[in-house]
């Protein structure tokens, strides 16, 4: 093996390890050129050709891939959109402008558009309003 290959299968597993650690498919797409990039080098010894191998792939695994392995039920959740459709409680009063819901352990505030909700009772969360749950009585 060439050093080419050897740094090319490094970059790889550098950056699938710095993928575990922050989740965001942008290594993973990287460390997918450089793997292939590495298995093209053991056969040629072309620096263009694998640096465009590499940047090939990881374009078609970013752009293409990821939607596909996030994809759930035809939308993509992350964070605080994934709340919506969850059941929470009412940590305290509920009205159309303030009150608490407590959902996985975690206060959150929320408000309802018409009804008052109170204190105990289940909610279903509807939608987000910047930094507000809007949600329903269950």
């Amino acid at each position: 093996m060439q050093l080419l290959s050897y740094i090319w299968l490094g970059l790889a597993i550098a950056f699938f390890f710095i993928e575990l650690i922050t989740p965001a498919f942008f290594f993973l797409s990287l460390s997918a050129g450089a793997f292939v990039s590495f298995l093209l080098s053991l056969l040629w010894d072309n620096l263009t050709i694998q640096l465009l191998l590499f940047v090939a792939v990881f374009i078609v695994f970013f752009i293409y891939l990821k939607p596909v392995i996030y994809k759930k039920d035809g939308k993509e959740k992350f964070n605080a959109g994934a709340m919506i459709g969850t059941i929470a409680v009412a940590a305290e009063n509920i009205d159309h402008l303030k009150g608490t819901v407590k959902i996985n352990g975690s206060i959150w505030q929320a408000r309802t558009i018409k009804e008052e909700i109170e204190k105990g009772n289940e909610v279903v969360i509807q939608k987000i309003d910047g930094n507000k749950l809007i949600v329903i009585k269950k």
